[in-house]
């Protein structure tokens, strides 16, 4: 089997030592895309999976995690499944990135439990202004379809956490012009409610958007603070 894979090497995961496999294939328009040149399925990240498994098999004495990011992993389900059934044979954790766009192929490889985490890059409030931010709609699905598709995720992803078969992580990025006001916040805040979960606010910024700064730790923790006044249960965290 072949998959499109930009790199296979090691990287860091919460201060510790991991393998991050990079895949190809992003689904959204979203301006706060970390990895742009992972858009689309290229030939020159063509790879057979033997080689990607052969090359996780050489680093995995050095860690006890894989990473595999993207991109959109369940892009490509099929060889996401692989390679995590062979990362747990060789007794590494796995952990899953994705944007939950996806949930009949999410479903399908929580089922099997093959991942210890996912983490959920939650980029937008799942109302009208999911496509504004997101940019996740096409000529064949509207963004509001994708957002139906998401909520349907964090159903699947809700059912798993909270029955402590995985351990589950939203991270979203603060970036000013795009998404920075309390009240989009707390929108997001309030389709987390029930869910057990570490919610991650981060810093971004868009190259685009000269003269702007990078949102403060200071305004992070005040919207941290806003958003525990109407929902004190969540488990919120700043990052630097």
């Amino acid at each position: 089997m072949e998959a499109f894979i930009a790199s296979v090497e090691l990287g860091d995961w919460r201060g510790k030592t991991s393998i991050d496999v990079l895949l190809a294939g992003y689904n959204f328009n979203y301006q706060g895309f970390e990895h742009p040149s992972l858009k689309y399925f290229k030939e020159e990240y063509r790879q057979d999976l033997k080689q990607v498994i052969a090359k996780i098999k050489e680093l995995s004495p050095l860690t006890e995690f894989l990473m595999l990011r993207g991109g959109e992993p369940c892009l490509q389900r099929p060889a996401v499944e692989v390679i995590a059934k062979k990362a747990v044979q060789m007794q590494l954790s796995n952990v899953l990135f994705t944007n939950a766009s996806k949930p009949l192929d999410l479903k399908k490889l929580l089922d099997q439990g093959l991942f210890s985490t996912v983490v959920v890059d939650f980029i937008a409030p799942l109302n009208e202004k999911f496509e504004t931010i997101a940019k996740a709609g096409t000529f064949f699905k509207p963004g509001i379809e994708v957002a139906l598709d998401v909520k349907k995720s964090f159903e699947i992803l809700k059912k798993h956490a909270n029955n402590s078969r995985i351990g589950l992580v939203f991270e979203t990025k603060i970036i000013p012009g795009l998404l920075f006001r309390k009240q989009d916040l707390l929108q997001m805040a309030s389709e987390l409610q029930g869910i057990y979960c570490e919610w991650r606010l981060k810093p971004g910024m868009l190259p685009s958007r000269q003269g702007l700064e990078k949102p403060s730790t200071k305004f992070l923790n005040q919207l941290k603070k806003e958003i525990k006044k109407e929902y004190p249960e969540l488990m919120i965290i700043v990052e630097d």
